[in-house]
């Protein structure tokens, strides 16, 4: 169920990858996070910092700016059925003037998954290597076992994210 929402929100991304890119200068990665930079406009930061503003009043600013991006998205999440399959995963406000956003698949950790499938694969590589060292009858079965949990674990990095590694 969830594998199916995340092939459903993966492929809305994919179908919308120019307008997100253009519109929202939203930067998509390989296990499709979407990470959104936020700032006050040059102009209107220059003007805040000249006039002998406050901090306070530049982060109130900064975050106007993220509360308005942010209700872009959902009127573009709303329109290709988006709303409900994503969330804000992370925001980290790196700087007076910038803030970053990243959002992700909302029904499970895309990060673990990727970083799991990894792991799979390569232990699983490398317990077909030490299983030469071994008898050959333990040998065929150890083979058979870490070969079936590398095929599992690169079938599910192409059913997911549509590489072979992540």
């Amino acid at each position: 169920m969830e594998i199916s929402k995340f092939i459903k929100y993966r492929k809305i991304i994919d179908n919308n990858r120019k307008e997100l890119e253009s519109e929202f200068n939203i930067k998509i990665d390989n296990i499709y996070r979407l990470g959104l930079r936020v700032s006050i406009p040059d102009n209107k930061f220059n003007v805040l910092k000249d006039y002998k503003n406050s901090e306070l009043d530049i982060f109130k600013t900064l975050d106007a700016e993220v509360k308005k991006n942010i209700a872009n998205l959902d009127k573009f999440f709303m329109k290709t059925n988006l709303m409900e399959l994503v969330k804000i995963y992370n925001v980290d406000r790196t700087d007076i003037n910038l803030v970053i956003l990243i959002l992700s698949f909302k029904l499970f950790d895309v990060v673990k998954v990727g970083l799991t499938l990894k792991i799979l694969q390569m232990i699983s590589i490398l317990g077909i290597l030490i299983s030469f060292l071994m008898p050959m009858k333990i040998m065929i079965l150890v083979s058979f076992v870490f070969l079936l949990i590398f095929s599992i674990s690169t079938i599910l990095n192409i059913v997911l994210f549509k590489k072979l590694f992540v």
